[in-house]
C-alpha cells in the first residue's frame, strides 16, 4: 500500500535510528500509535519479534489492514519499511497474552497519549525482562512550534516535563539516562570530488541560543546502556514540506495522497463487505438449519399427535376395559363375600359333621360289639330279615349319597334329616356312608377354597390392571400435558424463527443495497485509480518530452554557448588590437603634441605633410566604429537569444516539475552565458570610450596638424 511520505512524517522516525543498537536481534514491545510507521522502522532496524499495542482499537485495526495491504502491494514511500512476518498489531486491553518478562525492550513513543503515565510505566516494567531496556518519550510541553509536527490525537493526560518525567521513570528503573531531541535545520556544504576521508565539521556560529528539545527521552534499564550521546540523524526533505515544487508537484501530491486514502477506504469497505457477507452467509446457513430444525420439529410434532391420539384410543379402550374390569371385579368380590360366608357355614356344618361323625364311630364300634355279640347268638337266623331291610336302606342312602354327589354345594347346605337310630347293621352303613360325605364334603370345602383362591387372585390381578391402567392413563395425560406445552413452544419458536428469517430477508435486501453501494463506489474508485494512473502515465511521458526538450535544448544552448565563446573570443581579440591601435594612435597625437609645441616648430613639414597621418587616422577611426558596431549588434543578438532561453526555461520549469536537474544546468549555463555578455557588455562599453578617447585625439590632432599647416613660416 503506497503512502504519501508526510503522512509518515512522525518525529519518531528519528528514535528508530538512534535506538537500532538496542532493537537488533531484541525481542520488542511497542506501546503507543501503531499509525506512525515507527513498528516498521523498528522491525527493518532488526528487531528479532515486535508487538505492538495501540490504547485505540481503531488505530489498530488501520495498522493491520495496511499492514496486510503493504504485504500484497509493497510500499513505494521513502519513510515506509517493508512489513515484516514477525510484526504484531494488537490492541491494548488488560491481558496482552504474554508473560512478564517477554520482551527485551519496550518503547512507549508518545507518553502523552495515556491518560495514568504511572499505570502504562508500571506496565511496562512487568513487560521488561531484568536485563532489558525501557524507552520512554515524552513531548516537551514548553514547546510551541515544533519541526516535524504530529496529526495524531489529542493528549489523553498531562504533559510530564523533564523532571517529572524522569521521577516517573527512576520509580521503575535503578539506571535512567536522560536525552533530548532536537531540531537541526541547515545546509550540507560538500566537496564533489575530495581528496581522502572528508572530516565532518559542525557550525553552529548562525545561533545565537542552542534549539530547545521537543521531545525528552529517558532510557531506564538496571544496569548502564551504551548509546551515542551526540548523534545528527538526517530526514528526507519530504518529509518537512520544504521546497515543494510548483503547482503541479502539489497537484500531484494531492493525487497521490487522494489516491492512497482511496485505496486505503476501498481496503476498508472490501473487507466491510466480505465481512456482511460472510456474516450474511452464516445467518442464511443458521435459518437454513433452523428451517429444517423447524421442520423436523413440525414432523415430529405430527407424529407426537399421531402417537397422542393412538393413545388417547388405547386409553379410551382401557379405560372401557377398566371398567368393565371394575364390574366384574364387583360381582366377582360378591361372590367371594358369598362363597366366604358359605364357607363359614359350611365350616360350621362340617363340624357338626365331625361331632355326628365320631358319634357314628362311637355307635358303629357298639354296633359292632352288638353284631358280634349277635352272632354268637343263636337268634342270627331271626335276623337275616332285619339285614335285609338294612341293605335295602343301605341302598337309599347310596342313592341319597349320589344325589347328595351331584348337588355338591347344595346338597351340603340342605340340612339332611336327623338319621335315625337304627340296629347295628343300619348304623355300621350309615356310618360308612357318612364318613363318605363328610369325605366329600372335605374335598368340596378344599375346591371352594382353591375357587375362592383364585377369584382373590384374579380380584388382585385385576386391581393390579386397574392400578397400571390408571398410571399409564395418569402417564399418558401427563405426556399429553407435555408435548402441548412443547407443541406451544415449538410453535412460538417456529414463529419467531419465521419472524427472524423475515428480519433476515430484509437485512439481506439492505445489506444488497449498500453491496451495490459499495461495488458503485468501489467501480467509482476504480474509474479514479485509473484515471489518476493514466495521468501519472501522461505526465511521465510528459516529462520524458520535456526531459527530451531540455536535452535538445541544453544542446542547442551548449551549441549557441560555444559560438558565443567564440565571438566573445573574436572581439576579445578585436579589443586587444583596438586597444594596440589606440596606444598607436595616443602615442602619434603626443609626437604630434610635442612637434607642435617644440621651438623648431616654424620649419616644420610643408602644409600638406599631414594628409597621410589624418588619412591613416581616420581609417583607423572607421575600423573601430566599424568593429564597435559589430560587437554592439553581436550584444544585441546575445540579449535576445538570452530572452529566448529564459522564455524556454520557464516554459520547460512549467510543464515538467521533474527535470529539475536539466533545469538546474539550463540555468548554470544561462548565468554562465550571462556573466560571459556583461563581460562583453564591458569590453564593448571600454571599446567605446577607448573609440570615443581615439577619435577625440584624432580631432585635436587634425585641429593641431591643420594648425601647423596653416601658420606661416618664419
Amino acid at each position: 500500500m503506497s503512502m504519501d511520505p508526510k503522512a509518515r512524517a512522525h518525529p519518531s522516525i528519528v528514535l528508530s535510528v538512534h535506538i537500532e543498537p538496542l532493537v537488533r536481534g531484541r525481542r520488542v514491545a511497542l506501546l503507543g500509535d501503531a499509525t506512525t510507521g515507527l513498528a516498521e522502522r523498528l522491525g527493518k532496524a532488526g528487531a528479532r519479534l515486535l508487538h505492538a499495542y495501540d490504547p485505540d482499537q481503531a488505530r489498530a485495526a488501520e495498522a493491520l489492514a495496511r499492514a496486510g495491504n503493504q504485504k500484497a502491494q509493497g510500499s513505494d514511500s521513502r519513510l515506509a519499511a517493508p512489513p515484516a512476518p514477525h510484526i504484531t498489531f494488537a490492541a491494548l486491553g488488560a491481558d496482552l497474552g504474554v508473560r512478564d518478562g517477554a520482551f527485551d525492550v519496550v518503547v512507549i513513543p508518545d507518553l502523552s497519549l495515556f491518560s495514568d503515565a504511572g499505570e502504562i510505566l508500571r506496565r511496562a516494567r512487568r513487560l521488561v525482562s531484568p536485563s532489558g531496556v525501557a524507552v520512554v518519550v515524552a513531548p516537551n510541553p514548553e514547546v510551541e512550534a515544533r519541526l516535524l509536527a504530529t496529526d495524531g490525537p489529542a493528549h489523553a493526560g498531562a504533559l510530564p516535563g523533564y523532571y517529572e518525567l524522569y521521577d516517573l521513570v527512576s520509580l521503575q528503573w535503578s539506571v535512567v539516562r536522560m536525552l533530548g531531541q532536537a531540531p537541526f535545520v541547515g545546509y550540507t556544504v560538500a566537496d564533489f570530488a575530495p581528496e581522502g576521508e572528508p572530516s565532518v565539521a559542525v557550525d553552529t556560529s548562525l545561533l545565537e541560543t542552542t534549539e530547545q528539545p521537543e521531545w525528552f527521552i529517558a532510557v531506564g534499564s538496571e544496569r548502564p546502556v551504551d548509546l551515542e550521546a551526540y548523534a545528527l540523524v538526517q530526514v528526507p526533505l519530504e518529509t518537512a514540506s520544504i521546497g515543494e515544487g510548483g503547482a503541479k508537484a502539489a497537484e500531484a501530491a494531492e493525487d497521490r495522497l487522494a489516491l492512497t486514502e482511496a485505496r486505503a477506504r476501498l481496503a476498508l469497505l472490501t473487507a466491510e463487505v466480505e465481512g456482511f457477507r460472510e456474516r450474511q452467509r452464516t445467518e442464511i446457513r443458521e435459518a437454513e438449519v433452523r428451517a429444517q430444525a423447524a421442520a423436523s420439529m413440525s414432523a415430529r410434532l405430527s407424529e407426537f399427535e399421531a402417537e397422542i391420539a393412538l393413545r388417547d384410543a388405547r386409553l379410551k379402550e382401557v379405560q372401557s376395559r377398566a371398567g368393565d374390569a371394575h364390574v366384574r371385579a364387583e360381582r366377582l368380590s360378591h361372590q367371594i363375600t358369598d362363597l366366604e360366608e358359605e364357607l363359614a357355614r359350611q365350616r360350621d356344618r362340617a363340624t357338626k359333621l365331625a361331632k355326628l361323625l365320631d358319634d357314628e364311630k362311637k355307635s358303629r364300634t357298639k354296633a359292632e360289639m352288638e353284631l358280634g355279640m349277635i352272632r354268637n347268638r343263636p337268634e342270627i337266623a331271626g335276623a337275616k330279615d332285619r339285614l335285609q331291610e338294612l341293605s335295602n336302606e343301605l341302598q337309599e342312602a347310596r342313592a341319597r349319597v349320589a344325589e347328595l354327589t351331584s348337588e355338591r354345594v347344595p346338597a351340603v347346605l340342605a340340612v339332611p334329616p336327623p338319621i335315625p337310630i337304627r340296629p347295628a347293621a343300619d348304623q355300621l352303613a350309615h356310618t360308612v356312608e357318612m364318613t363318605r360325605q363328610v369325605d366329600e364334603l372335605e374335598t368340596a370345602v378344599t375346591d371352594a377354597r382353591r375357587a375362592l383362591a383364585e377369584v382373590a387372585m384374579q380380584r388382585d390381578q385385576a386391581r393390579r390392571r386397574v392400578e397400571e391402567l390408571e398410571r399409564a392413563h395418569e402417564t399418558a395425560m401427563r405426556e399429553r400435558a407435555s408435548h402441548a406445552a412443547e407443541r406451544t413452544v415449538l410453535e412460538k419458536k417456529l414463529a419467531a424463527l419465521e419472524a427472524k428469517c423475515g428480519a433476515l430477508e430484509a437485512k439481506c435486501g439492505a445489506l444488497e443495497v449498500k453491496c451495490g453501494a459499495l461495488e458503485a463506489t468501489v467501480q467509482d474508485l476504480e474509474k479514479r485509480e485509473a484515471h489518476h494512473k493514466q495521468r501519472e502515465a501522461d505526465l511521465e511521458k510528459l516529462r520524458e518530452e520535456v526531459d527530451a526538450a531540455a536535452v535538445a535544448d541544453l544542446a542547442s544552448a551548449e551549441a549557441l554557448l560555444r559560438d558565443r565563446g567564440r565571438v566573445i573570443v573574436s572581439l576579445q581579440r578585436d579589443l586587444l588590437e583596438s586597444e594596440r591601435i589606440g596606444r598607436e594612435l595616443i602615442e602619434e597625437v603626443e609626437a604630434l603634441r610635442v612637434l607642435v609645441s617644440s621651438p623648431g616648430g616654424s620649419s616644420g613639414p610643408p602644409a600638406g605633410g599631414g594628409g597621410p597621418g589624418i588619412e591613416v587616422l581616420t581609417a583607423r577611426l572607421d575600423t573601430l566604429a566599424e568593429r564597435s558596431a559589430k560587437c554592439e549588434a553581436d550584444y544585441q543578438a546575445a540579449t535576445w537569444k538570452i530572452a529566448q532561453l529564459e522564455r524556454e526555461l520557464a516554459e520547460a520549469r512549467a510543464n515538467s516539475p521533474g527535470a529539475s536537474g536539466t533545469h538546474r544546468d539550463l540555468e548554470k549555463a544561462l548565468s554562465a552565458a550571462r556573466e560571459e555578455v556583461d563581460a562583453l557588455r564591458r569590453a564593448l562599453e571600454a571599446n567605446e570610450q577607448q573609440a570615443f578617447h581615439l577619435a577625440r585625439a584624432a580631432t585635436e590632432g587634425a585641429v593641431l596638424l591643420h594648425q601647423v599647416s596653416g601658420a606661416p613660416r618664419s
